[in-house]
């Protein structure tokens, strides 16, 4: 498992630097705007795009901790072989959708990744391609806890 731990820190720690980014950005551009009546041309397009990074990469990172919302009202009150029937129907229709979207969203950042920003001339697909890795991410990470999960109702029955 350290795989998993070494990619969890990997994420961890490009989200803190996407949000630090983000946030020196936006405020020098409040600065700059209200001191020097001036701003950065591009801040619009790199906290944008970092900001794509960051809910795609959290997502991952709420999905390996298993902290996405959860309404568990009729679950709750089942037995525990149908909570865990029910934990792996579900696991086994994220995956799938999950990695569907990844397909997709590479599909689409072939399509147009090569594109040119307005402000700064880098490709769009800096940005398109946090949708894809973080679907990539999503889909590994739902596989993983549905082989637990497998493996759970297993050694349980």
């Amino acid at each position: 498992m350290r795989i998993w731990k070494a990619l969890d820190t990997t994420v961890d720690t490009v989200l803190a630097v996407a949000l630090a980014v983000v946030s020196l950005v936006i405020t020098t551009n409040v600065i700059l705007r209200f001191a020097f009546d001036t701003s950065l041309m591009w801040s619009g397009e790199i906290s944008g795009g970092l900001l794509v990074w960051i809910t795609f990469l959290g997502a991952y990172r709420c999905s390996r901790e298993r902290s996405h919302l959860v309404i568990d009202l009729f679950t709750e009150r089942c037995s525990a072989v149908f909570r865990n029937r029910m934990a792996i129907l579900r696991s086994v229709i994220q995956a799938i959708s999950f990695a569907l979207l990844a397909y997709l969203s590479f599909r689409v950042t072939q399509l147009v990744g090569a594109s040119r920003m307005q402000t700064i001339d880098w490709p769009v697909g800096i940005w398109f391609s946090a949708i894809f890795v973080g679907f990539v991410l999503l889909t590994l990470s739902e596989a993983h806890d549905l082989v637990k999960l497998i493996f759970q109702r297993d050694s349980a029955g």
